[in-house]
Order: C-alpha cells, then sequence, then structure tokens
C-alpha cells in the first residue's frame, strides 16, 4: 500500500500466534514490548519521533 501510495514503509509486522489468544482474554493488541506489534510500534514511533527531533 505504501508503494501505491508513494509513501515510504513504516515496517514490516511479523505473524503473531499468540495475538488471537491475547484478544480471546481481552488483552489489548501489542501490549507487551517484546512481541511482535509491541517492537513495531515501539520502532515506529522512535523513528517518528527522531524525525521531529531533528526538524
Amino acid at each position: 500500500m505504501a508503494d501505491v501510495l508513494g509513501l515510504p514503509l513504516a515496517g514490516e509486522l511479523p505473524l503473531d500466534p499468540a495475538l488471537a489468544a491475547a484478544l480471546d482474554t481481552g488483552a489489548p493488541p501489542g501490549a507487551g514490548a517484546r512481541d511482535p506489534l509491541g517492537r513495531f510500534c515501539g520502532e515506529f514511533w522512535e523513528r517518528a519521533l527522531a524525525g521531529e527531533r531533528a526538524s
């Protein structure tokens, strides 16, 4: 989708087999800093905020 829009890819999210189980228990997605979604979000915000500080 990023390519179609002409935007840089924000990242790739690997398959997280524990995500469905977490949703079944009511745990919010990405709550664990070590799970795939949590790592993706942490890295995304680090890059996003680093760009903001460089401006």
